[in-house]
């Protein structure tokens, strides 16, 4: 109730496969490597969390070090103190993933949300809003600018990152996915994909129209949960 949309709903088209913009979003190890207007934020205090039910957190406060970059620098420099906030939320910014295809996304300044459509096996649409609050004063204006030029650039780069993943899977020399332990956040989002779609662990993909009747029966032959009582 404190805050209104800054614009109406913006959307996008990605050439890639919807799970792969997701995995992207479900680790965050890569923030260090591609995308420097973040790590300059608050790479140094990055973490992600999978909670009971599988929401998805990631958190970063603010680097004591912060300010390498334009944008960066001048975000922190000219952001109000966010008093709404409890302390320990001032300074941070928050991800929250929902499965399967959401995200909100809370900074000091706003709130986002966007969400992946998949419109073929090779393409994705992505659409979303912002909101401020609507009390903003031209200080806490102006901070929110600084961030969305730190977020448009993240977004650019993520794009990219899912590019090449997807032509690298193309290769010849692509023998499957070996996740690390810092990949957590993307098993776990598989591992709730193949618990409602067990097509997903056959190692052969079939045809397209044979997917939904093996889908059936293999959900039929799954062992059915112990009741507790």
């Amino acid at each position: 109730e404190n805050h209104l949309p800054t614009t109406g709903f913006q959307t996008s088209v990605s050439p890639v496969n919807w799970k792969s913009v997701r995995d992207v979003d479900n680790e965050g190890y890569h923030v260090a490597m591609a995308h420097p207007g973040l790590q300059d934020l608050y790479g140094s205090q990055y973490r992600d969390y999978v909670l009971p039910g599988g929401l998805a957190v990631s958190k970063g406060p603010y680097n004591a070090h912060a300010g390498r970059r334009w944008s960066v620098r001048n975000y922190v420099k000219l952001a109000p103190e966010a008093v709404w906030l409890p302390e320990s939320k001032r300074r941070m910014w928050v991800y929250y993933g929902m499965f399967p295809n959401g995200v909100i996304t809370v900074n000091p300044e706003s709130i986002q949300f966007y969400q992946e459509f998949p419109v073929s096996p090779n393409e994705t649409i992505l659409r979303g809003a912002a909101y401020r609050r609507k009390d903003e004063d031209r200080q806490t204006r102006i901070a929110r600018y600084l961030a969305l030029r730190i977020d448009r650039e993240t977004a650019r780069e993520d794009q990219q990152l899912t590019i090449w993943s997807n032509e690298a899977m193309k290769s010849s020399a692509f023998e499957g996915f070996h996740l690390s332990d810092l990949e957590f956040g993307v098993r776990n989002h598989h591992d709730q994909l193949r618990r409602l779609f067990p097509v997903m662990n056959e190692i052969k993909a079939p045809l397209e129209s044979q997917v939904a009747a093996l889908n059936s029966e293999l959900r039929a032959k799954r062992p059915k949960s112990p009741v507790t009582i």
